[in-house]
């Protein structure tokens, strides 16, 4: 898998990454780190490739969770419908975003509270699939469509 030159919202890619595949010695761990927002890792393990990617959405948890439930099962039918097999499909999501301050200067105490809505989702997909570079494709696509 080739990296393109990208950008990084409308500003030139900066990022530090290798644009490049990196290779582990052992050839049947391939491990491609592909620069972008969403930083989709692929490796390869006897003859599977496995996708996995963190990405924080700054929005309610039970939307992240009903979206993402119909976004996986629309990965495995497209996976499916290739002629591939799903080994294991899979997001872990953890909800934060709440905030307190609590202040005196020896009177009351102040307490001020926030939520700003935050939801990591840690996505992980092993499969048997021709059409890797595709299936890259959707998830950075699914990634994308989740913070927007």
């Amino acid at each position: 898998m080739v990296h393109e030159h990208h950008e990084h919202e409308g500003q030139a890619c900066q990022c530090g990454h290798h644009h490049d595949e990196h290779h582990d010695q052992h050839e049947q761990h391939e491990k491609t780190t592909l620069c972008n927002q969403e930083e989709i890792t692929v490796t390869h393990h006897e003859g599977a490739v496995i996708f996995s990617a963190e990405r924080v959405i700054a929005k309610e948890y039970s939307w992240v969770r009903d979206r993402l439930n119909k976004e996986l099962q629309s990965l495995a039918g497209w996976v499916e419908d290739q002629g591939g097999l799903v080994g294991h499909i899979k997001a872990f999501l953890i909800e934060t975003g709440y905030s307190c301050m609590l202040s005196t200067t020896g009177g009351d105490v102040q307490i001020k509270e926030t939520l700003k809505p935050k939801v990591t989702v840690n996505i992980a997909l092993i499969v048997f699939i021709k059409n890797e570079s595709e299936l890259y494709s959707k998830l950075a696509e699914t990634l994308k469509e989740l913070a927007n």
